[in-house]
């Protein structure tokens, strides 16, 4: 097996576990972790990129991001409300020098808005939320 130093793209999602624990009335809490297909060894998936593609397969009604600062901040203070089709390109004309993470971060909520229903939403909350 490889360290986790090793970074992959996701080729699929395997659902069987998601299924299994949503029939049974339960959340699941996913990690970003992939196997290489070849080698078998776990791969650092970004999870933003991870919750993206999951989103896709399960058609949730609501994703929820746990972030540290409790949402998402314009000029340091927390958003309550975004629309990605109102708010995107605006934000994402923004300078995002040394914070790329935020911008992938935006894209991907973007992509998870765009592959869900209208009624679905993308909430990005502190742990204690």
């Amino acid at each position: 097996g490889g360290a986790l130093g090793f970074v992959g793209e996701i080729t699929g999602v395997e659902m069987a576990a998601i299924d299994e624990t949503l029939r049974s009335g339960r959340v699941p809490v996913l990690n970003s972790l992939g196997i290489d297909e070849t080698a078998g060894s776990a791969l650092n998936i970004n999870a933003d990129v991870a919750a993206r593609e999951v989103a896709r397969e399960t058609k949730p009604s609501r994703v929820v991001f746990l972030s540290a600062g409790g949402g998402w901040k314009e000029d340091g203070v927390v958003v309550p409300e975004l629309s990605m089709e109102a708010d995107f390109a605006r934000l994402e004309a923004r300078d995002y020098t040394g914070r790329q993470g935020t911008l992938l971060k935006l894209r991907e909520v973007k992509a998870i808005t765009d592959a869900l229903p209208p009624s679905s939403s993308v909430t990005i909350c502190s742990p204690a939320d």
